[in-house]
């Protein structure tokens, strides 16, 4: 087993964007007691601006913010972040929702209001553990060295014996 050399442990960055305030409320309190970075936003307005200062590595969603269809906003994000990975909530339960989320505005998933954070976090620890490098020794960034793996994402050594 390797050891990671050097490194602090990579928090997990969410962008959270949903009009109902208590909600993105307890969702923030929790995920950030489970360890995840987490920025909440209850309007679209300075998402684009967010999404490149932050760097976020997944954006959970709204479907419908105010009056806004975030559906047709996370399009447009998509096409301008497609690496970003977007995790639709809502309380729309019609599949027509569901398939314009996945497979015009770019969504990897979509959960249904009302879900529980547990649910939550296994859909972000999925769809982000490639995106910020937690991956196997056979990926193109990590270059065996000796011993050794060499992180060229993360610049970290990775020892066998940890030393």
């Amino acid at each position: 087993m390797y050891k990671l050399m050097n490194m602090e442990k990579h928090k997990i960055k969410v962008l959270l964007v949903d009009d109902d305030i208590l909600l993105g409320n307890a969702i923030t309190r929790e995920l950030n007691e489970r360890g995840y970075e987490i920025t909440f936003l209850n309007s679209v307005y300075g998402v684009d601006e967010a999404i490149h200062r932050l760097s976020p590595d997944v954006l959970v969603f709204d479907v419908e913010i105010g009056k806004e269809n975030g559906i047709v906003l996370a399009y447009d994000l998509y096409a301008g972040n497609p690496s970003l990975p977007i995790l639709f909530i809502s309380s729309h339960h019609e599949e027509k929702f569901k398939e314009e989320s996945l497979l015009f505005a770019g969504a990897v998933a979509y959960l249904d209001k009302p879900f529980s954070v547990k649910l939550l976090a296994a859909h972000i620890d999925r769809f982000t553990r490639e995106r910020i490098g937690i991956a196997s020794a056979s990926n193109k960034l990590l270059q065996k060295v000796g011993n050794a793996l060499l992180d060229l994402k993360n610049k970290a050594l990775l020892t066998a014996s940890g030393d």
